[in-house]
């Protein structure tokens, strides 16, 4: 199975830059497919919009990741039922808002939202985030070991900024990063700073960063194709809006970078490390 690189539809807020106005949903879409990616991923903090903005995407020949925040069962047996009409879904990626300091507590958790999507009969992911249940990379790193069933969708970027990696990364550190990459089915793409969770993708001062995670996600990609000779992988660009803190700006207001070139540059990035 070829890579499929899929772009956020969040990360298209506030695009294109320097415009007399955004793109409005469905321009974004119309960017997303005229561009190439395989599939966008959608936010269903709001299920109605979101099962509508995901049926304009699958007309236009696009996946869906779907990015989810529930806290229990029952919220996410909720969204499983309003996914059932909906076509085109490849996988769901989940930011559990559940925070627990107990690993019982949160494995019965993950346990019970994988036996539902089980019976869905969709994929699950658990992705790594700040402020999330796997805020934690060593709490994250016991989880693996409590639930093997875990996958994950691995944004190392609130990693290395969470937990301020130093560069050259410690030995201790990419081996915890090493055990993350061994169970993850998604990468979504950012670069980040132990300052910062989202710096420009190609800059000189942010160089031995994009490295760092070229070498990570190139690791992910060889660990899952000796798991699986045909795996199933997405890699979505996933650079955030001004508006919740990620992109950065000038004094003048505007964004530092243009975020659309960078999703691009991106992309190609990710095709070429699979290939």
């Amino acid at each position: 199975m070829p890579l499929q690189v899929f772009q956020s539809r969040w990360a298209m807020i506030g695009l294109p830059r320097h415009a007399s106005g955004p793109w409005s949903p469905t321009e974004q879409l119309d960017q997303i497919a005229g561009a190439g990616f395989d599939g966008v991923s959608i936010s269903f903090h709001d299920p109605e919009n979101a099962v509508l903005l995901s049926r304009e995407a699958v007309e236009r020949g696009l996946g869906i990741e779907v990015v989810c925040y529930p806290a229990d069962a029952a919220e996410f047996d909720a969204l499983l039922r309003v996914l059932e009409p909906v076509p085109g879904v490849s996988h769901i990626t989940m930011q559990p808002m559940l925070r627990t300091p107990h690993i019982d507590v949160a494995a019965k958790a993950i346990r019970q939202w994988y036996a539902s999507a089980r019976q869905a009969g969709t994929p699950l992911l658990i992705e790594t985030h700040r402020g999330r249940l796997t805020s934690d990379i060593l709490f994250t790193t016991e989880l693996l070991d409590a639930v093997p069933e875990l996958r994950l969708t691995a944004d190392l970027s609130h990693y290395v900024n969470g937990d301020e990696f130093a560069l050259p990364v410690s030995e201790r550190n990419q081996a915890l990063i090493e055990r993350l990459l061994a169970r993850s089915d998604v990468f979504h793409g950012r670069i980040a700073s132990p300052g910062q969770v989202q710096v420009p993708v190609r800059a000189e001062h942010t160089r031995p960063l994009l490295e760092l995670f070229t070498s990570w996600w190139r690791r992910g990609f060889e660990l899952r194709r000796a798991e699986d000779p045909e795996p199933l992988v997405t890699f979505t660009a996933e650079l955030g809006p001004p508006g919740d803190w990620y992109a950065g700006l000038g004094p003048d207001g505007n964004e530092h970078t243009d975020r659309w070139v960078e999703a691009l540059d991106l992309a190609n990035l990710a095709r070429s490390l699979w290939a």
